[in-house]
């Protein structure tokens, strides 16, 4: 009797987090077709986040949002017209750490120098 209700609840509660994740990509798929992307793909990052592939006349689009909270964590034109040629944001678009070369992990800047190793570590 009480496998039956471990089962039963188990079931509830996936039941309810799928409800979420659905809750949450629907209004991103939808305004994502209203900007007049026809083919949209919705996956999971191996981080469980929701990416969102859309492709249309404008190019194509990736959006990836947090599963616990819905924030847009990353909306990123990959192709076509306004796509940066180094594959950041597009033109227009803030990247996600806020300033232009931020990043989600708070890195940016710098030019790339640093100790190359090299000696002796204690």
């Amino acid at each position: 009797m009480q496998s039956l209700i471990r089962a039963s609840v188990m079931v509830v509660l996936v039941s309810a987090q799928a409800a979420w994740a659905t809750d949450v990509q629907d209004p991103v798929v939808a305004r994502l077709r209203n900007e007049g992307y026809s083919q949209v793909e919705v996956s999971r990052t191996w981080l469980g986040r929701t990416r969102i592939l859309a492709s249309g006349p404008q190019g194509q689009r990736e959006v990836i949002l947090s599963r616990n909270s819905g924030e847009v964590l990353r909306d990123h034109m990959l192709s076509g017209p306004g796509a940066a040629p180094d594959g950041g944001p597009a033109e227009g678009e803030a990247s996600p750490g806020g300033g232009p070369e931020g990043g989600a992990e708070g890195g940016g800047g710098g030019d790339g120098g640093g100790d190359g190793g090299g000696g002796e570590h204690d």
